[in-house]
């Protein structure tokens, strides 16, 4: 949203993406095949939804990321102990943005803050690439145009 003429009416955008996977499998001579979808690293379900607002020389942006459920390692045998579930994260980040009009082009102030609730990474999830493993994040900037 930054960096483009905004008009006086008020300009909203949605957006959501999601996924499923439900067979991850790879096979290796020898070895027993094991579906692996679900397992930690490779959720079954994933989503995004995004909405951009923009009015005059504002704007904001909110994201919910979410991932779910999955299980620490689904090699494990059924005779072996029951399988550890990590649990699924949803995080919300925020954006706002203020342009200010100059002579030689658009100057815009923003603040960010990502994992604006400060979820924490599900017991036993590690720093699996699925979770969040800082917490609430926060950025201030200015982006200037000549």
């Amino acid at each position: 949203l930054l960096g483009r003429p905004r008009s006086a009416a008020a300009d909203v955008s949605l957006r959501g993406l999601a996924y499923y996977v439900d067979t991850y499998e790879t096979e290796t001579l020898g070895v027993t095949t094991i579906n692996q979808a679900g397992q930690l690293g490779q959720p079954r379900f994933r989503w995004t939804a995004q909405m951009a607002y923009a009015e005059g020389l504002w704007s904001g942006f909110l994201q919910a990321r979410y991932s779910g459920t999955g299980y620490f390692d689904k090699r494990t045998a059924p005779t072996d102990l029951p399988q550890l579930k990590i649990g699924a994260q949803t995080l919300v980040d925020v954006n706002l943005a203020y342009e200010i009009p100059m002579a030689s082009g658009t100057t815009s102030m923003y603040v960010n803050v990502t994992n604006l609730f400060n979820e924490l990474p599900p017991p036993f999830s590690g720093l699996g690439q699925n979770y969040d493993p800082i917490g609430r994040f926060y950025r201030v900037g200015v982006k200037a145009e000549f």
